[in-house]
């Protein structure tokens, strides 16, 4: 019984240290800019992002170049 108990305690804790970061590829990056001459919005969908929740650490990774604009010359 206490091996049984000792297995679900190391269990617990190794799913309790890993379950501290969250990790999504599906992420949205959007902006939009008003100037004089035109509006610029952007999009982007390819995003990934991390939190780790022990240390309040957000991470983002965007590829700049899968940005989408209304001009294709703004890409």
């Amino acid at each position: 019984m206490k091996r049984l108990a000792l297995i679900i305690l190391l269990l617990s804790m190794f799913l309790a240290m890993n379950a501290q970061k969250y990790m999504t590829r599906n992420g949205y990056i959007g902006f939009f800019s008003s100037t004089p001459l035109e509006d610029i919005k952007g999009d982007n969908n390819q995003v990934a992002s991390v939190i780790d929740i022990s240390t309040g650490e957000i991470v983002f990774q965007v590829l700049i170049k899968s940005f989408k604009f209304e001009k294709a010359l703004m890409e």
